[in-house]
């Protein structure tokens, strides 16, 4: 009765038959211990006239796709400001150490270059 005067009060709709439930909380058992949720009220409502709602009240669609929007933004902009950081295996480096020598000892056969530690020398080449 009052969940009846309550939707005719304050929402204006015109109700017709009003039926609740009273639902028992999920309980889970840890440890011999047994921790449950509250119970609560489930009421379901029958309105005399359907109640069609505007496609556009909630807007979930466009709320996601503005948050997408945002996340790419926001991540792009973060990218930029860093400074290209290269990979330790890369020839061009900044921190001024040299690459590999081309002359002599250091040169290594191009089947062997695929791997990091091909620069290493085996201790049976001393």
């Amino acid at each position: 009765i009052e969940i009846k005067r309550v939707l005719e009060g304050l929402y204006g709709f015109e109700v017709d038959n009003v039926r609740t439930l009273n639902m028992e909380g999920k309980k889970k058992k840890r440890g011999g211990v047994v921790f449950a949720k509250p119970d609560y009220k489930k009421a379901y409502v029958t309105l005399k006239q359907p109640l069609s709602l505007p496609s556009n009240l909630f807007p979930i669609g466009l709320i996601e796709e503005e948050k997408a929007m945002s996340n790419k933004q926001s991540k792009s902009s973060i990218v930029n400001e860093q400074m290209k950081k290269t990979h330790w295996l890369d020839t061009d480096r900044e921190d001024g150490s040299k690459p590999p020598k081309e002359d002599g000892a250091d040169v290594i056969p191009e089947r062997e270059k695929k791997f990091p530690w091909s620069y290493v020398k085996s201790w049976k080449q001393m």
